[in-house]
């Protein structure tokens, strides 16, 4: 990955940027499913117990693991911060989180085609004005926030560690950093399933080709997402809750194929905006977009697998936030690989 300087006014931008999410941000109350995570059923007393410590919350979630959701990790959090910590902690830390994702995406579009004066506010704008529901994922929901927007930074993060230790020449044998990494990747596998299957199935289907990459450290990192995938999915509380769902709703029909497939047009806008980009790519230069399909095979076949998910179960807009975080890398991909191109073919010309 390319090394790029963050100059003095990089660092006041994040810092603006804090406080200006900041400030939004407390115009967000206190709803919905946040008041269900501040309570959990205590079994000695058998009455509901405000969450008053991390062991209440990690209780709490070890109980719902096994009878409504696999997501422990950001539920314990969503738990702890609305029982313990409260609203206010949550939006200076939702704020930096924000920030964290902006410089995130900041660095691995600065990594393929260096720093552009316009990245960072292009990636902000996108990420403000184009994120599916942002009332509910970026503001908002406590719960929502911590499941999405948070997973949405730390999926951001594993991309940064995978694609470094990828592009690193030399490959290393130090145990310490195999173990630290295999854990650090089942962390993050196992936060959110509706990113890690389409994440997982990505990598499997890529190093099922390219079979010969799949060693060293890079090894360990696919590992342990995986592993984190398994935890998450097979969950025994996720199959309580999809029969509980088929009850109500019937099973898998062609009908409910095609209206999930609707929700996902409607509601994924960077990905409809990423399908007509690559349609104009593909019409004007066949090479340079086989090319790039190529460089970015694991965001594309992350979308595809994200998509395919979503036509079998959708729970709502927010479950496309991975298909939108990878159009968005992509569409910004394009962007500033046209304009290099455009650049230096007027720089020949005259």
């Amino acid at each position: 990955m390319t090394e790029v300087k963050y100059k003095y006014r990089d660092w006041v931008f994040f810092l603006l940027l804090f406080i200006a999410f900041y400030l939004l941000d407390r115009f967000s109350p206190f709803i919905a499913d946040d008041y269900a995570y501040k309570f959990f059923r205590d079994e000695t007393t058998g009455e509901l117990t405000v969450v008053n410590s991390i062991m209440d919350a990690v209780r709490f979630q070890a109980h719902d693991y096994m009878t409504h959701n696999g997501r422990f990790i950001v539920h314990t959090l969503t738990a702890y911060f609305c029982g313990k910590l409260g609203v206010e902690w949550f939006r200076i830390i939702n704020s930096i989180v924000f920030v964290l994702l902006v410089y995130g995406i900041l660095r691995l579009i600065r990594s393929e085609f260096g720093k552009r004066k316009v990245d960072k506010y292009i990636i902000t704008f996108i990420l403000f004005m184009l994120l599916p529901c942002p009332g509910m994922i970026v503001f908002g929901s406590i719960a929502m926030c911590i499941n999405y927007l948070w997973t949405a930074c730390a999926i951001t993060y594993f991309i940064i560690l995978f694609k470094h230790f990828v592009k690193e020449e030399n490959n290393r044998n130090n145990n310490l950093v195999k173990i630290s990494c295999l854990f650090v990747a089942l962390l993050v596998g196992s936060l959110q399933e509706s990113f890690s299957l389409g994440i997982s199935a990505a990598l499997f289907f890529y190093y099922c080709f390219h079979f010969r990459e799949f060693k060293g450290i890079v090894l360990w990192i696919v590992l342990g997402f995986w592993l984190g995938t398994l935890i998450v999915t097979f969950a025994p509380g996720n199959f309580v809750r999809l029969s509980e769902v088929n009850n109500v709703e019937g099973g898998f029909s062609l009908s409910k194929l095609f209206s999930h497939f609707s929700e996902v047009i409607f509601n994924a806008k960077l990905f409809v905006v990423l399908c007509f980009s690559m349609l104009i790519f593909f019409i004007r230069n066949k090479i340079e977009f086989a090319i790039f399909i190529k460089v970015n095979v694991i965001y594309f076949l992350t979308i595809l697998f994200c998509v395919l998910v979503s036509l079998v179960v959708f729970s709502g807009e927010r479950q496309v936030t991975c298909i939108e975080l990878c159009s968005l890398i992509l569409i910004t991909n394009i962007f500033f690989l046209k304009t290099y191109v455009w650049v230096l073919s007027w720089h020949y010309r005259n």
